[in-house]
């Protein structure tokens, strides 16, 4: 599962916050990610190319596969790679993926994560909420 933690600050320099927390599961987050990708409003086959090895990852999850699914998130930051470097994304959209992406692999536990070879993480995790 994933956590989305939203703190919200009462006055300027008080200590207490309100945190409000939503809990995500792979497919949730996963489905929060293809959310993303349409709010960007990016052409047809940019948008595809994405979405393509995400619902992949969704079709592994349902079948208990997560080390296909984790591949498939894989994919996808690679296609974020190669988007950001030819211009087709900017540096920010490029980050915001990947950094959802990655949130997801390590819910599920993938070990073949990007710049994280061999390490995997707690299932719960802050992602900023909007």
């Amino acid at each position: 599962m994933i956590r989305f933690i939203r703190i919200k600050r009462t006055r300027k320099y008080d200590i207490p916050y309100d945190i409000r927390t939503t809990t995500l599961t792979p497919t949730q987050g996963i489905q929060k990610l293809i959310n993303t990708i349409d709010s960007f409003h990016l052409p047809k086959g940019v948008t595809t190319s994405f979405e393509g090895p995400l619902n992949a990852a969704l079709a592994q999850l349902n079948r208990n596969h997560d080390t296909p699914a984790c591949n498939q998130l894989n994919a996808f930051l690679n296609q974020v790679n190669a988007k950001q470097t030819n211009g087709q994304l900017t540096s920010q959209q490029a980050a915001e993926l990947t950094q959802q992406a990655t949130a997801i692999q390590q819910a599920i536990g993938c070990s073949n994560i990007s710049g994280m070879l061999g390490q995997t993480s707690p299932s719960l995790l802050p992602l900023p909420m909007p």
